[in-house]
């Protein structure tokens, strides 16, 4: 059972590799993930059952939820004194993973004996495969990714990291054709991947307007960076990127 905890929002055949790292070696399943389930959720459940919980306790509970899970994870896997936890990020741009970035740059993780394999993927589907294929042990995505439960993966949902999607946003050029949502019809619009929390976003604005889920097309082009490549080619309409790359 892998683990995922997800950041916003509400069949793999092959898998290709991280940009940043060589394929890791695939290594045990753990024996007893019932621990992990039943130790995360009563976690959570005394951080996010709160009703009055504003914006800076949010960000500050998402940076303890990473570790915390973390360290579970690594405590049920193994008790030797450095345990390697591989950690994939569906987009290694996005803003609501930041907690590992800085738990693996400032020591945190070190300093409770975990050593983090991280690697960035090119979108939802791409860490969904990294999954199923048992190349690491956590996944950080977003909510639209859970429906891969449904399709057979073998992840467990355990946290919510972010609220609503708010650090994404939807940008065209500002010489080409488009000035308002209405002129997105028919439109081509770049996503991370298929499945993902931004192709649902585009096909949920497309059915809000009226449109059906198709009224505006998506292409899987898959980090930010090849996004807004993509867009200053004028190879897509627009793209839906994360606010720290816009």
């Amino acid at each position: 059972m892998r683990i995922v905890c997800c950041s916003a929002g509400v069949s793999p055949a092959f898998f290709p590799s991280p940009h940043n790292a060589k394929l890791p070696a695939r290594r045990r399943r753990y024996k007893n993930p019932a621990f992990v389930r039943s130790s995360i959720e009563l976690f959570l459940t005394s951080q996010f059952h709160h009703k009055k919980c504003g914006l800076l306790n949010r960000v500050l509970i998402r940076c303890v939820v990473l570790p915390a899970v973390i360290a579970i994870f690594a405590i049920d896997g193994s008790a030797q004194a450095n345990m390697k936890v591989r950690v994939g990020k569906a987009i290694g741009e996005a803003f609501s993973f930041t907690p590992l970035d800085i738990g693996s740059e400032t020591g945190i993780f070190k300093k409770h004996g975990i050593e983090i394999e991280k690697y960035d993927f090119g979108g939802s589907a791409k860490l969904q495969q990294a999954l199923a294929a048992d190349s690491i042990d956590m996944g950080l995505g977003s909510g639209p990714e859970l429906a891969f439960i449904v399709k057979g993966s073998p992840v467990l949902g355990v946290a919510a990291m972010a609220d609503a999607p708010w650090l994404l946003t939807l940008i065209v050029d500002k010489n080409g054709p488009i000035h308002a949502v209405g002129d997105l019809k028919g439109k081509t619009i770049s996503v991370s991947t298929r499945g993902s929390l931004t192709d649902w976003l585009v096909h949920d604005l497309s059915r809000q307007q009226g449109w059906g889920t198709d009224g505006i097309k998506t292409l899987p082009v898959g980090t930010d960076v090849s996004q807004i490549s993509a867009l200053k080619t004028h190879q897509i309409d627009g793209c839906v990127i994360d606010l720290a790359a816009a």
